[in-house]
């Protein structure tokens, strides 16, 4: 009787061994190491497509500070207990102490003190600021009602700063204020809640209102909640806490602020003031631009200054950008009644 062989068709067919693969083919196998944005650029040899490039990296960095729009943002659900630096709104964030209970389910972080900066230094109080600035300090809480995109954020953030100098904590839009026990907020601390989920904006009421604002007089902290104006809350019902945010602060002083921040250095500073006063920039700020649009305004402005852009360009981009938001605004928004409120 003849021997079975000693390699059955299983041994034949076994995957060669990590260390049996040729150096050459694993090499091929393996992903390509990861490009820095700065060697990106440096590879274009087109110095305009370069620039270009370049430009549309930094903008994917440097979020709209004055936009109260959501951004991002990274939130955890479940029992997650962060600490160190995390990352929301595009750039990273100091996390607080790791805490228990809703507060800590829905995660809070800590609003980046350059965008407080940025906020501090051009910042201009539309009319309702003073009646939002007497809620929060008389009753700890502040509700800020209305359209996207009309600086309720950042006016968040401007109250807030001036209220505690330690940063200001953002906790995730999803939370639910009703299963918040009041125990669970620190001392001395300033929270924003921005653009609350409706599901959870339509229970708002004054019987978790009152409970937040004894426990945040008790601490000693303060909380801003923004809402859309599509959310339909009772103003009655609240009136002790909302502010009808429906006005946008001064646009030519809103864009000269800007252009201070851009543009440190007098001489360049001057050269924006003087393209602020031509015609079709005048033409512009006459179209109601939003904060936000007058930021990103003001940015192009600034490179019109420093000699990277001709004015025509700067004008021909900041067009292009606006209908890319319509546009992306529309693809995202389906909704008839929705379209009919744009």
């Amino acid at each position: 009787m003849n021997d079975e062989p000693k390699n059955s068709d299983q041994e034949q067919k076994r995957e060669p061994l990590a260390e049996e693969i040729p150096p050459e083919e694993s090499a091929a196998e393996a992903p390509a190491p990861p490009v820095s944005e700065e060697e990106l650029v440096k590879a274009i040899k087109d110095k305009d497509v370069a620039r270009v490039v370049a430009e549309l990296l930094r903008g994917q960095q440097i979020g709209l500070v004055y936009i109260d729009a959501r951004s991002g943002g990274v939130f955890f659900g479940g029992k997650a207990h962060i600490a160190g630096d995390v990352v929301g709104r595009d750039q990273a964030k100091r996390a607080a102490a790791p805490t228990r209970g809703a507060v800590a389910e829905a995660v809070v972080s800590q609003v980046l003190r350059e965008d407080l900066a940025k906020v501090d230094a051009v910042y201009v109080p539309p009319s309702p600021y003073g009646q939002a600035e007497q809620i929060l300090a008389e009753k700890r809480v502040l509700i800020l009602w209305g359209q996207a995109h009309w600086g309720k954020w950042t006016t968040a953030l401007h109250l807030l700063s001036a209220l505690h100098t330690d940063g200001v904590f953002e906790i995730s839009p999803d939370v639910n204020l009703e299963e918040l026990r009041p125990s669970e907020l620190e001392s001395k601390r300033a929270y924003v809640i921005d653009t609350l989920a409706p599901d959870s904006a339509e229970h708002l009421n004054t019987y978790v209102l009152n409970r937040l604002s004894r426990r945040l007089e008790e601490q000693d902290s303060h909380l801003v909640i923004t809402v859309d104006s599509r959310v339909s809350l009772s103003k009655e019902a609240l009136s002790g806490y909302l502010v009808v945010w429906n006005d946008v602060p001064d646009r030519s002083q809103l864009l000269e602020k800007h252009l201070a921040w851009y543009l440190a250095d007098k001489g360049l500073f001057a050269k924006a003031q003087e393209l602020s006063d031509t015609e079709a920039i005048q033409e512009l700020l006459n179209t109601h631009l939003l904060p936000g649009e007058i930021d990103r305004l003001a940015e192009l402005m600034a490179g019109v200054a420093r000699g990277e852009l001709k004015p025509e360009e700067a004008l021909a981009r900041f067009e292009a950008h606006a209908r890319q938001q319509v546009e992306a605004w529309f693809e995202t928004h389906t909704n008839l009644e929705e379209r009919t409120f744009m």
